[in-house]
């Protein structure tokens, strides 16, 4: 394997699970904080507390998720724009499942 495909399969597996995360986030449809929403995640592999902290700042960076402080704690819910899009979107992650 050469240094191009490795590239290639580390942005694909980061996009995978970018979707992971907006995909969870848009179906328990309430804010939730880090905590919450990497307990939702052990289930599936590749994740560890600083690779979710990477794709959660990604993910506010590109304006997918917000967050706020709401009683001494940060929450974080999908953008509204987002959210519109992530409705038309039809393919659902799972564990077996590519995206």
């Amino acid at each position: 394997m050469n240094e191009n495909t490795s590239l290639f399969e580390n942005k694909e597996k980061l996009a995978e699970n970018k979707l992971i995360i907006l995909y969870i986030m848009k179906n328990v449809n309430c804010p939730l904080s880090n905590s919450q929403i990497l307990k939702l995640l052990y289930d599936f592999e590749g994740f560890n507390y600083y690779y979710f902290q990477h794709i959660l700042s990604d993910l506010v960076e590109q304006n997918y998720i917000m967050y706020y402080k709401q009683e001494e704690e940060w929450l974080y819910q999908i953008t509204r724009e987002r959210n519109k899009r992530l409705r038309t979107n039809r393919k659902h992650p799972t564990r077996n499942n590519k995206i």
